[in-house]
C-alpha cells in the first residue's frame, strides 16, 4: 500500500510541471483586446520548458516539451509544430549545458534564458514569415523577446516555489 501511495505521489509531482504547461499554453490563448498586443505577448511556456529542463529535467521530458508545443501551436492557429520544435530545441540545448548552469548565480541563468530565447524568437520570426509568405517587422519580435526575457524572473520565482513545493517538502 505504502509503494503504492509513494508512486503515486511521483507521478503527481512529475506531471506538475507538464500539467502547468498546458495551462500557460492557454493563458497565452487568452485574447488581450487588441490584435497588436497578441503580437508581442511573451511565451509563458519557453519560460516554463527552460526551468524545469535546468532545474528538474525528469519532470520535462522532451515529449512533454513537444506534446505542450503541440498544444500551444493547435490553439494560436500558427505553423503546426512551430512551437514544438522551439521547445524541444529548449529542452536540448539545456541538457546539453545543464551541468554548467547549475553552477552558476542565477543571473547567468537568466543569461542562458535570453540568448536562447533571442535564437527562438529569431528563428520563429523567419519560419513565420516563410509559413505565411510575408515579411514581417521585426519590432515586435523584439518586444515580445524583451518582454520574455523579463518575464523569466517572476515565473522562475513562481516555478521554484512550486518546485519546493512538490520535491523539497519531506
Amino acid at each position: 500500500m505504502a509503494t503504492a501511495i509513494y508512486r503515486a505521489v511521483i507521478a503527481v509531482r512529475l506531471a506538475v510541471p507538464s500539467l502547468l504547461g498546458i495551462m500557460l499554453a492557454v493563458l497565452s490563448f487568452v485574447p488581450y483586446g487588441s490584435p497588436e498586443l497578441s503580437i508581442i505577448m511573451p511565451s509563458l511556456t519557453l519560460p516554463l520548458v527552460y526551468y524545469w529542463s535546468l532545474y528538474r529535467p525528469e519532470a520535462m521530458p522532451v515529449y512533454a516539451a513537444f506534446v505542450i508545443g503541440l498544444w500551444q501551436d493547435i490553439l494560436i492557429g500558427g505553423p503546426l509544430g512551430l512551437m514544438a520544435l522551439l521547445l524541444v530545441v529548449t529542452r536540448g540545448a539545456i541538457e546539453n549545458q545543464r551541468q554548467i548552469l547549475l553552477t552558476q548565480p542565477f543571473a547567468v541563468g537568466w543569461l542562458g534564458f535570453a540568448i536562447i530565447s533571442a535564437a527562438l524568437t529569431a528563428l520563429a520570426w523567419g519560419l513565420a514569415g516563410l509559413w505565411w509568405d510575408h515579411s514581417f517587422a521585426p519590432m515586435p519580435f523584439f518586444v515580445h523577446w524583451g518582454l520574455g526575457t523579463a518575464a523569466y524572473v517572476p515565473l522562475a520565482i513562481g516555478f521554484r516555489k512550486l518546485d519546493q513545493l512538490l520535491y523539497e517538502q519531506v
